[in-house]
């Protein structure tokens, strides 16, 4: 063990000072006991690593993190858009000892550049969930919605949801609260289709009920798009509501595209557009 310690012939007592237990380094250490008679005795014990407090965090040389401030230096919205390639964190603790790793941010994990301002208004107004802050432009799942959806309707109520619908193919608390709200409806025989992929009429659908249960309803005016006879009728009244409050427009040419998947980075986009309409 480094030191020897020796004792009185006789004695059944050995000490290990706590001064030197402490220096032991984390792992599998080994305590050799040498008696009067020659013998030896070896045993393996493990030293644990103790958690340490954290004094600051950098992130590519930033502090992002100090607890002498006792507080995070960047929102969220500076972890949520580094640049693509290899970053490194480094932990300070309070001891002076220092821990720093490599971490790499694949392209899919920023948003389009034409999307970034609004993401990024919507990232500091407290709208996006920690699970959204990656595949931007991946498509938007029906219960990844509704994660967006409770996050606006939560913050701008001050109080979170209580009611709860139940569905039998999910337990995600995001679509059930949604659910008991009315933003959200089922496809039928008490399923919700929790991964299936949300289109644009559906977004639109939920984007006039989620405002109408804050209590802002939407202006309702007429569907200007030249392929209204392609929007499902439970769904027009919706998108023309979006489309006159500047919160969802066409695809081009006029185009509303109303069966096509919808983004991630466009329905964040959508709630931040949402949020400033009824704020």
């Amino acid at each position: 063990m480094g030191e020897d310690y020796s004792v009185e012939s006789g004695s059944t007592i050995i000490t290990l000072f706590p001064s030197y237990l402490d220096k032991l380094k984390d792992g599998h250490q080994t305590l050799e006991i040498a008696f009067i008679d020659g013998v030896t005795v070896e045993e393996q014990f493990y030293v644990e690593a103790e958690e340490k407090p954290i004094k600051s965090i950098y992130i590519d040389g930033v502090l992002v993190y100090s607890e002498d401030g006792g507080e995070q230096l960047k929102d969220v919205s500076y972890f949520g858009l580094l640049a693509q390639g290899t970053h490194t964190l480094k932990a300070v603790y309070t001891d002076g000892s220092e821990v720093e790793e490599g971490f790499d941010i694949e392209p899919n994990e920023q948003p389009s550049a034409w999307a970034i301002p609004d993401v990024v208004a919507a990232l500091e107004a407290g709208l996006v969930p920690y699970s959204l802050l990656s595949g931007y432009t991946d498509q938007i799942t029906r219960a990844e919605y509704c994660a967006l959806a409770v996050m606006l309707f939560e913050q701008y109520k001050g109080s979170e949801i209580t009611q709860r619908k139940v569905f039998e193919d999910t337990n995600d608390v995001n679509v059930e609260k949604m659910a008991a709200i009315g933003v959200v409806e089922g496809v039928g025989n008490n399923r919700f289709d929790p991964n299936g992929l949300l289109t644009r009429e559906q977004a639109a659908t939920m984007i006039s009920r989620l405002a109408n249960a804050v209590g802002q309803p939407l202006a309702k005016q007429e569907s200007k798009f030249s392929d209204n006879s392609s929007i499902s009728t439970w769904a027009i009244e919706g998108v023309g509501q979006v489309q006159a409050a500047g919160i969802m427009q066409g695809v081009g040419a006029n185009i509303f595209a109303p069966k096509n998947p919808y983004t991630k980075e466009q329905s964040i986009i959508t709630m931040i557009r949402l949020w400033n309409t009824v704020k």
